[in-house]
Parts: structure tokens; C-alpha cells; sequence
């Protein structure tokens, strides 16, 4: 008691520490700074570090969680749920094992003969894997399903009929056992979820048969891997555990594959599992480090893994070949992820250019035709009727659309909260059209595969929680600037969303992020009216209790130390202005947001009227197909592409500055023919961060991201 008691008073005197300290930056701010010369910014090679470190939460006993300023929206509101833990049913020696998870125990007193009690019948494990590969492996596939007949199911089932289970490494069993409960988890048994759970602690004992420190394999890898995306179907409580288990996971797979293993002499159809998983799991990695706000523990540069042989790959009409949704995935993870997550962990602020760029680089990666899902709801037609497949047309879209509204969420706020009157003539205006459209797009498009597959759709959280950070984001522009002439459309939409996530997520969403979301729509409508009638008070802010989180702080990226909702003294919201002051600035933005969109093929979107952008995805692609391509060879890193307005793309070689012209319809002996061309390049691994360095972070920044979303949560309350 005396110890929490000590640790309550030291974050009071922290709490009123930081109090003082943002008073003084606001102070600080209001006081006029000399002015600087242009040719002295310029020479100015100094970054400044980012600010926008984003929000450390503090418990009453000195627990403490770092989540980033991209921190997704509900992972902050999700740390106050408590969840009981569900006690397996189990005997003594594999309780005992399971609570050895992960490590393993390095002399195992038992033999593998106290796991036979739990092997189904192999009719049940068919129907089970089955489940599993239809609910859970087509957003992530460890280990697909030919491999795990042949080398988990087929021999295990052998050798219980021989009666000879220590044949089966522990491990393989694991991943056994992993499967099963991912299936069971979406079984209509009665009991489902309670088996499910079992047979994840069966799968914790039977990793732990072993030390970890001592024996390792990919099958290690794969059983963590299924765990954690157990862990996260099941429970969203589980979040801090998955990230945990990830970093371990991370550092087994360095062990197992983080080189190509092609030059080991390994079969291969060892070397295709190797690099299979290895991508399963960076792409994983990545995406799990941006909704966390927290740095990955994967880094591209140090490998030279190459991509799988891609079999699932389709056959249009025309025979062109496509990129499998797996193979789309991981070449996805190398253009626009990789880059995107040092983009959001670089300790130094990019410069708005670069945001800009990024944003290109994502709206120009090709999407194949059989992945693209209609952006409208009513245009249902274009859905797979395989309730799989329309999972992954969705994926995609949602991948990119939640990818760009990380990227832009940060300027967006600063333009709304600067310009209220019209944010479409300050300077980061196409950061606030790109977060409407991507906002718009993730609802529009999941209502629509929602009508035609609802009980899938209703199963993914990850769904949802990209629709509730839309739903903040669509609620802060409309409190923020309902003066806007998109302020009416999106008034619009929230009263479309609000229902349409009040019932789809019925099975998974938080407790309260309803209630944080009927408030805010509440709040959006009230403000609009206000506004439309003509009355001066339009903002009504402070309108959230402090013992409850606000539904726009909980979307992160501001700098605070939260304990229990304790409350600071707001910062100033005029250190910026001037840039909205400026009418250079005002023409500067208009001739940058017409520039910008006529890059990106669509200049009539610049006159704020045509919301559809892009209505139908550009064929350019930033990769090719085939077994052979390095990562290196279609990152940034490697080179670059340049995509003139006709479709054909250019690939230029950092080294001998060879260039190879090809158009989108290549076909596939081309496509064989580039693919070695790429392969023997010879890139340096270290140009993949030195590029991006060099491109993005080597000019003047105009501004950090500091108190972008602090700075607008304190303003609306």
C-alpha cells in the first residue's frame, strides 16, 4: 500500500510537472519569433526531432503502455477493458507445461503420450480444418493446407495408429493444436469457444515440450504464429500479449528464415516454407506496428529473403496472369508498408512533400482485378459470391484506404482546426480530402460486402475498428468545420454509419465504443445545425466527463501522460496560424491541391465536387510476378519507377542506371525475363532505408506533427 501510495504522488507530481510545461509552451508560442531568412532555412541541415511521441498511460500502481501517435482508435479505449481468464480444464502435467509458455522447460519430465487424449477423430479434424482455412487463413496463411496434411496431419494421425507419438516433434503438435482451435473458434458447437480454448493451452504445452533456447524450427514458428491470431480472433483484450508473443516470434523466425535460404541446399519445399512464413509474418509485423502507434521489430534492410513461389495465382480471360491475394499481400507489405512505417517511426518530421509522395506511391500500387471490391454499397455485383474471396477484396481496399488515413489523419487535423471556415484552401488540404475519401471508402465498401456476406464480415474486428476511426474522423470534421461544403455529405454518412456499426459489430466491438460514437454523431449534428441556423456557438466543446474517455482523444497521436483521465491545461492553438494567414500560403494550397490530383490522373477532384477518385483502380503495378523477385528489387530502395499518364512504367537502377520499359499487359516470358534482370542487379540491402532517407527526410521540413491531434482533441473537448 505504501508503495502504490508513493507512485500515486509521484504521478501527480509528473501530472502537474507536465501542466507547467505545456502552460509554458503555450506562452512560448504566443511570443513573436524573429524572422528567418529563406537561404538560411534552406542551409539549415538540422531535423528537428519529432515531437509527436505520442501517449504513455499510467496505472495507479505504476503500470506503464506506450502507444504511438498512429495508435489506432480503439486500441487506447481497449486497455481499460478487463477480461477474466478463462481456466483450461486440463491435468496437472500440461497445466504445468502451459504456464512454462513461451520458453519451454529444458528437461521435460513427461512423454508426448499425455496429448492422445485430445485427438479428435480425423473426420472431426477434416470438418475443423476445414473451418479454418474458410474463417481465419485467407487473411494470413503460416502454413497452407497441402503442407499441413503432409507434414502435421497425415504423420500425427499415423502415428497414433502405430502408437508411437514421439515420432511427432512437440512442436508440430502445437501447430496442430493451433489449427484446431482456430477452427473450433468458429465452430457452431455449443461449447466452441470454451474447446477452442483448450486446445490453445494444449498448443502453449506442447511449444513448451521443448526449450526454446535449445530447439527451433519452422513449425515453432508456424504454432506461435496461429496462437497470436487466435489470440487475436478471440479476444481483443489481448492486445499487450500479441505483441509480446510477435517480438518473440520475430526473433525466431531470425533463427529459422530472415535469410533466403536457397544458398543452404535445402529442399525446396523447405525453402518455399521458409520464405512463406517469413513474409506471412513481416507483413503481420509491419500492419500490427502501425495500428499500435510502436515501432516493428522487423527491419527490411537486413535480409535478402526472396518471396515464395506464388501458386494460387489466377488466370484472367485475356491470359494474363495475376498475383495471388498471399503474393498481392507480401509485395504490398515491401512498397507501401516498409515505407509507411519508417515514415511514422522516424524520429526526425518528414516535410509535407513527402506525405504527398508516400501517398503516391500507395494510390499507384496495382491492385490485380480478381482483389478490387466496389467503393459503392449498392454495387454489389462486383463481390465474390465465396464469402473468402470477398474477405480479401476487402482486405485490399481496407489495407490501402486505413494506410492513407494514417498517413494523413495528422494534417488533416491541423487543417481543420486552422482553417475551420474552409479546410480546403489551407495547405494540407489534400491530406483532408484524402482522409474524407479513405474515411468514406471504408464504410461505403464494407456495407456493401456486409449485405452480401454479413456473417463473416460481422466476425473480423479489424473491419470494424477501421470503420470507427472513420466514424471519429467523419464526427471531427463536421464539429470542427461544418462551414465546409463537405461538411453536408458527411453529416450524411455518419447517420448511414452509426446504425450500420451499431449492428455488424454486435460480436465484437468494444462495450463502449458505441456510446463514444452516438455521442460524437450527437455532437456533429447539433454543430451543423447550429452553424446552419445561423447562431454563432458552433463548436461545443468540453462536452465529455472526465472519468470518461473522449471520442476524440481516444484516437491517439497526441503527446500526454494519461493516468486515469487526468486532465492538463490545453496548448495553444495559435502557435501555427500563420500559415493559414498567409495569402501566399492560401494560393500556394490551391495550386498544390490541383497539382497533386492531376498527378494522380484526376484533376476534376481538385474542384472538391468529385468524391469517386480513382473509380476505377490504375492498372500500374510496382511489382512483378514470379517465385524469383527480391524484395529489393520493387522497394524504393532498389530504384524507382516512374508511371507516365499512358500506363507504361519505368524501372530506374540506382547502379548502372539501365532501364527496362514494359507496359501492364507484359506477358509472362516477359515477366520471367524482368524478374532476372531484377535478380541480378546486385542491390545493396542498405539503399532500401538509405532511399527513403535521402527522398523523404533529406530537405527542410515545414512542420512536425506535434500537437496535430493533441492540439485538436483539446479544442473539441
Amino acid at each position: 500500500m505504501a508503495h502504490a501510495e508513493k507512485l500515486s504522488d509521484q504521478v501527480k507530481t509528473l501530472t502537474l510537472r507536465v501542466r507547467q510545461l505545456e502552460a509554458a509552451l503555450a506562452q512560448a508560442k504566443e511570443e513573436p519569433v524573429a524572422p528567418h531568412s529563406q537561404s538560411a532555412t534552406a542551409q539549415d541541415s538540422v531535423h528537428e526531432v519529432s515531437k509527436a511521441i505520442g501517449s504513455l498511460s499510467i496505472g495507479s500502481d505504476g503500470q506503464a503502455k506506450y502507444h504511438g501517435e498512429s495508435a489506432g482508435s480503439e486500441v487506447k479505449i481497449e486497455q481499460e477493458q478487463n477480461g477474466g481468464h478463462l481456466e483450461a480444464e486440463l491435468p496437472a502435467e500440461i497445466v504445468q507445461l502451459m504456464n512454462a509458455f513461451p520458453f519451454g522447460v529444458k528437461d521435460c519430465p513427461y512423454s508426448k503420450s499425455i496429448f492422445e487424449p485430445y485427438f479428435p477423430p480425423r473426420e472431426r479434424t477434416l470438418e475443423l480444418v476445414n473451418i479454418y482455412f474458410t474463417h481465419v487463413a485467407w487473411m494470413y496463411d503460416p502454413i497452407p493446407r497441402d503442407d499441413l496434411m503432409s507434414s502435421i496431419i497425415d504423420p500425427i494421425y499415423s502415428a497414433i495408429e502405430c502408437a508411437d507419438l514421439e515420432v511427432i516433434h512437440s512442436h508440430r503438435l502445437a501447430v496442430f493444436f493451433a489449427v484446431l482451435a482456430n477452427g473450433f473458434l468458429f465452430d457452431t458447437h455449443p461449447a466452441a469457444v470454451s474447446i477452442a480454448r483448450q486446445y490453445q493451452a494444449l498448443g502453449r504445452a506442447a511449444v513448451s515440450f521443448y526449450s526454446l533456447t535449445q530447439e527451433v524450427t519452422c513449425a515453432t514458428v508456424q504454432a506461435l504464429f496461429l496462437m497470436m491470431r487466435f489470440a487475436y480472433n478471440s479476444d481483443r483484450r489481448t492486445n499487450e500479449e500479441r505483441w509480446l508473443l510477435t517480438g518473440f516470434t520475430v526473433r525466431l523466425t531470425q533463427i529459422v528464415s530472415y535469410r533466403d535460404s536457397e544458398g543452404w541446399n535445402l529442399e525446396s519445399e523447405e525453402v518455399q516454407r521458409r520464405r512463406r512464413l517469413f513474409w506471412d509474418l513481416f507483413t503481420w509485423d509491419s500492419w500490427t506496428a502501425v495500428v499500435n502507434g510502436r515501432s516493428p521489430a522487423f527491419l527490411l534492410q537486413y535480409t535478402d529473403c526472396k518471396f515464395p513461389e506464388d501458386t494460387d495465382s489466377m488466370m484472367k480471360a485475356d491470359g494474363e496472369t495475376e498475383l495471388s491475394w498471399h503474393a498481392w499481400k507480401f509485395r504490398y507489405a515491401v512498397t507501401c508498408l516498409a515505407p509507411t512505417v519508417q515514415h511514422i517511426f522516424s524520429t526526425r518530421a518528414p516535410p509535407y512533400a513527402a506525405v504527398l509522395e508516400l501517398d503516391k506511391i500507395i494510390r499507384r500500387f496495382g491492385v490485380p482485378a480478381h482483389l478490387r471490391s466496389p467503393y459503392k454499397a449498392s454495387d454489389s455485383a462486383k463481390w465474390s459470391l465465396d464469402a473468402s474471396t470477398a474477405m480479401k477484396q476487402y482486405c485490399a481496399l481496407c489495407l490501402r484506404e486505413s494506410n492513407l488515413l494514417y498517413i494523413h489523419r495528422s494534417y488533416f487535423a491541423q487543417a481543420i482546426r486552422q482553417d475551420s471556415e474552409n479546410p480546403l484552401r489551407h495547405p494540407y488540404a489534400p491530406s483532408v480530402l484524402a482522409t474524407y475519401r479513405s474515411a468514406s471508402r471504408l464504410i461505403s465498401a464494407l456495407r456493401g460486402l456486409y449485405g452480401l456476406h454479413p456473417q463473416m464480415a460481422g466476425q473480423v474486428w479489424f473491419f470494424w475498428s477501421g470503420i470507427y476511426s472513420a466514424c471519429i474522423v467523419l464526427g471531427a470534421f463536421v464539429v470542427e468545420s461544418p462551414g465546409c461544403t463537405l461538411a453536408g455529405d458527411t453529416i450524411q454518412e455518419l447517420d448511414l454509419a452509426l446504425p450500420f456499426y451499431e449492428e455488424g459489430s454486435k460480436s465484437c466491438r468494444p462495450p463502449n465504443s458505441l456510446a463514444i460514437l452516438q455521442k460524437l454523431c450527437q455532437r456533429a449534428t447539433v454543430t451543423y445545425n447550429t452553424f446552419k441556423a445561423g447562431l454563432e456557438d458552433t463548436k461545443l466543446r468540453n462536452s465529455g466527463s472526465p472519468d470518461q474517455p473522449d471520442e476524440l482523444e481516444v484516437l491517439g497521436g497526441h503527446k500526454a501522460v494519461i493516468t486515469h483521465r487526468t486532465q492538463s491545461n490545453p496548448p495553444s492553438l495559435h502557435g501555427d496560424d500563420d500559415i493559414t494567414k498567409s495569402p501566399t500560403s492560401i494560393a500556394g494550397a490551391a495550386e498544390m491541391l490541383v497539382e497533386y490530383f492531376e498527378e494522380l490522373g484526376n484533376p476534376s477532384f481538385a474542384m472538391y465536387h468529385a468524391q469517386q477518385l480513382e473509380s476505377n483502380p490504375p492498372q500500374n503495378q510496382y511489382y512483378t510476378h514470379g517465385a524469383s523477385t527480391t524484395p529489393y528489387s520493387l522497394y524504393q530502395g532498389a530504384g524507382q519507377f516512374s508511371t507516365g499518364m499512358g500506363g507504361n512504367q519505368c524501372y530506374h537502377c540506382d547502379g548502372n542506371q539501365q532501364m527496362v520499359q514494359y507496359g501492364p499487359g507484359y506477358s509472362l516470358e516477359e515477366q520471367h525475363n524482368l524478374l532476372n534482370h531484377y535478380a541480378n542487379m546486385g542491390v545493396s540491402s542498405s539503399s532500401v532505408s538509405d532511399t527513403y532517407n535521402s527522398h523523404f527526410m533529406g530537405q527542410e521540413h515545414e512542420q512536425t506533427q506535434d500537437d496535430i491531434w493533441k492540439g485538436l482533441q483539446w479544442q473539441i473537448g
